[in-house]
């Protein structure tokens, strides 16, 4: 491989340039003509990255190439991999990733490379909640669904036992009458 003028080596002939990647989208587009420049199937790249002891299902690498937001880099590493590229390639796909994150704005609830259910997005993280904003719907419902519960205990209650009926004997007395 030789060296190019912006210090990249090249990849093999007509693979997928990462360096030309400038966001997210385009990372990922590039990762998707990858896969197409392969010539392999999502099964056939899971199979392949479980052969280079990497775990990669094919569930993962589609839900990932159909987003528009940085993979992860432990993705980007399996995946080039599993895409039959060495150990330089693979490098220079992590430094491209590194680079296109390193232009994000980075805020303090950032999502990490190691958590692989949070995509990085670069958009500002939620702004922090007080606690007892999450706790008062939760208390709110507790509370109507036991005035519910004791509302229709008090109804079943009422409606098993049976209104005071007068006492029969006292109904003959009042029914007669002396003259």
């Amino acid at each position: 491989m030789t060296e190019q003028g912006d210090g990249f080596a090249e990849l093999p002939e007509d693979a997928p340039q990462p360096a030309q990647s400038r966001t997210p989208t385009e990372f990922t587009a590039s990762l998707r003509s990858l896969r197409i420049w392969s010539g392999l199937t999502y099964r056939q790249l899971e199979d392949k990255a479980t052969a280079n002891a990497d775990t990669l299902p094919a569930s993962t690498i589609a839900s990932t190439l159909g987003r528009v937001t940085l993979p992860r880099e432990g993705f980007v590493d399996a995946y080039t991999r599993a895409c039959g590229l060495g150990a330089e390639e693979v490098r220079q796909w992590r430094e491209a990733r590194r680079r296109i994150a390193g232009n994000e704005p980075v805020s303090n609830g950032a999502a990490r490379d190691d958590d692989p259910d949070t995509p990085i997005t670069g958009a500002p993280a939620p702004a922090s909640v007080p606690r007892w904003r999450r706790v008062a719907p939760l208390l709110g419902a507790a509370v109507i669904g036991a005035a519910g519960t004791l509302g229709v205990r008090i109804a079943m209650h009422d409606a098993s036992t049976p209104a005071a009926l007068p006492d029969p004997m006292q109904l003959g007395r009042q029914t007669r009458r002396c003259p």
